[in-house]
């Protein structure tokens, strides 16, 4: 009798352990779904938390069909602290998003969550773990320019993308999504630039400054970039200014040598003859000495070459608007107001080669009689923050 009362604790003992080793091993198979989906970490003008704050944010994102309670999950940007910051007891429902803000402010209110952590900008991951301490996802160390994200697409999968067109809170596949092998930058030697598309639409790309059209070339594998110093001046030799006699400021002047050059590539993605990607603008430095080049930041600035040069619209040059009679203050640089300004996109690079900013705006030419000097002064309309 004995005998058969210790074999049936036993078996009892054994079923029990079966079955918590089976809730355990639910519970974590449940947890493995929920990824970090999107981050930012230079909040600039995206999205607002309660305190009117730029704060750094991530999203989550929950694959599955069901929903998932977070209680006790948490997020950090130290490895060895994986448990810097828990969750409170709220659900990520089914193929749903949470947004948290990283801004260091640490509250647990469901309606707004608040990490006790910022995210670097200079670049660092970041871990969630489930409620067992268990690291179930982390992202690439990535610095970030203003307004730039991280994104998985499509949601929830293995495939990281920059881009700078945040979904904060919402699913990231909206529109499509350009993929480069390499950013702008400096370089040293030429290389192979690869441009794909998320969704597999076709890539179309200018080197001319342009803007890509479904008429322009196809980028159908990639694109060689090398050091363009070498070819002829073009622009360069555009008169900027009437002859030195005329004015009293430094004239324009057609330069003896080539002058240094740089890769510009544009493009886009287009399905059926609509855009479907955002207009992607990309300046390429290629030199052996590149890196001891310059001791100052680089500003790149590309338009449509008609936009600074064309005679009719040109804000850069005489022009129409140039009177024989009185050049000193007549030209199309003279000309004021809205009309006269020109779309442009603008990167900004560290002496070092690290992009600082890289935005659309808009530029009119500035100031009184520097107008008619051979280097004008440009004013910008946009709101743009130099990082540094």
């Amino acid at each position: 009798m004995r005998i058969q009362l210790q074999h049936t604790k036993l078996i009892l003992c054994f079923i029990a352990a079966i079955i918590l080793i089976g809730t355990l091993f639910s519970f974590q198979l449940s947890g493995q779904g929920i990824v970090i989906n999107e981050f930012m970490s230079d909040n600039e003008t995206t999205i607002q938390d309660e305190d009117g704050d730029y704060s750094d944010w991530i999203e989550l994102y929950n694959p599955n069909d069901y929903p998932i309670n977070l209680w006790n999950y948490g997020l950090s940007d130290d490895e060895v602290e994986i448990g810097k910051w828990t969750f409170p007891s709220l659900e990520i429902p089914g193929h749903g998003f949470l947004l948290i803000f990283a801004s260091g402010k640490e509250r647990q209110d469901p309606n707004e969550l608040h990490t006790n952590f910022k995210i670097s900008s200079d670049g660092e991951a970041l871990y969630l773990v489930n409620s067992a301490g268990v690291i179930i996802d982390q992202t690439i160390n990535k610095y970030l320019s203003n307004d730039k994200i991280m994104v998985r697409i499509p949601d929830g999968s293995d495939q990281w993308f920059e881009s700078s067109n945040p979904t904060p809170g919402s699913s990231n596949e909206t529109e499509n999504q350009l993929l480069f092998s390499s950013d702008g930058g400096f370089f040293t030697a030429p290389f192979y630039l690869k441009i794909t598309s998320v969704l597999g639409d076709t890539v179309f790309y200018t080197l001319d400054g342009s803007i890509p059209t479904d008429s322009s070339g196809i980028c159908v594998d990639s694109l060689l970039l090398d050091n363009t110093s070498s070819k002829p001046n073009y622009y360069s030799k555009i008169p900027t200014s009437p002859e030195q006699k005329l004015i009293s400021y430094k004239a324009w002047e057609s330069p003896v040598a080539n002058i240094d050059k740089a890769n510009i590539v544009r493009c886009a993605s287009f399905r059926n003859g609509i855009r479907t990607s955002e207009i992607n603008t990309c300046t390429y430095f290629i030199d052996s000495n590149i890196f001891s080049k310059y001791s100052m930041p680089v500003i790149s600035l590309v338009t449509e070459s008609t936009n600074f040069f064309g005679f009719e619209k040109g804000i850069y040059v005489p022009g129409e608007k140039q009177e024989p009679d009185n050049p000193g203050v007549t030209g199309n640089y003279f000309m004021k107001g809205e009309a006269w300004e020109r779309p442009v996109h603008i990167e900004y690079f560290e002496s070092n080669g690290n992009l600082g900013f890289s935005q659309n705006a808009g530029v009119r030419i500035h100031g009184g009689l520097t107008r008619h000097a051979a280097q004008k002064t440009l004013s910008p309309h946009c709101s743009i923050r130099v990082i540094t």
